[in-house]
């Protein structure tokens, strides 16, 4: 739908925030190119079993035992896939969570100005890119096939995630919050530039880079 356009019975049903957005989306080419360039990566990579919507929410824990559900998407896919959003959800979670008290208890201010909502976005990204970082880790240490580029695709298809995310959360409203918008901002340069942004989320060889409010989330406006 970015590159061809809405359905025309789609697009009665749009709500105003989609409308908005999607105007938005389709006049962007470098993010249209680049998502087009994500799949097609994905296509050359079906190298791997995946699950194909790896998400936090897709665990369950039942007696001490972690079961992974939802099996609906599983098939041969890029492994960058399930690395990706699994990645995209706990960053993607973590930037909303700026104006919640859920994570370190803290009661966020009151009001906002840019400065100290991108300082804020910054350090909750900085938390979640530990746990990023660690999975990452695990996941390398215990795969068997080389796949030098993985952590770059992965990289893309968390920023991917984002921008996803964010055009699922504007069929429910009728206006997009700021936070909102700074995970779209996030999730655009992630996918447009991977390797600006892979180390920094936790995706690269040094897993310990830590998120500068001037560099990972720099033009974000809220």
């Amino acid at each position: 739908m970015l590159r061809h356009g809405i359905p025309k019975n789609r697009y009665v049903d749009l709500t105003l925030a989609e409308l908005d957005l999607w105007s938005q989306l389709q006049q962007d080419e470098e993010l249209i190119c680049a998502a087009e360039d994500l799949l097609s990566d994905e296509k050359q990579n079906l190298t791997a079993a995946i699950h194909g919507d790896l998400r936090l929410d897709q665990f369950y824990l039942n007696d001490e035992q972690l079961m992974l559900l939802d099996w609906e998407d599983f098939g041969r896919g890029d492994a960058a896939r399930d690395v990706g959003m699994m990645a995209g959800e706990w960053l993607y979670r973590s930037i909303l969570d700026t104006v919640t008290s859920r994570g370190d208890g803290q009661r966020p201010p009151e009001k906002f100005n840019e400065q100290s909502a991108t300082t804020l976005i910054a350090a909750r990204m900085n938390e979640a890119t530990v746990h990023i970082g660690n999975f990452w880790k695990t996941y390398k240490n215990n795969r068997e096939a080389s796949d030098p580029n993985l952590g770059l695709r992965a990289t893309a298809r968390l920023g991917w995630h984002l921008v996803e995310r964010t055009i699922a959360r504007a069929g429910m409203v009728s206006k997009l919050s700021g936070i909102e918008r700074a995970a779209l901002s996030i999730g655009r340069r992630a996918l447009i530039t991977p390797d600006a942004y892979q180390a920094a989320l936790g995706l690269g060889e040094n897993t310990n880079e830590s998120i500068d409010n001037s560099t990972s989330s720099r033009g974000i406006t809220v």
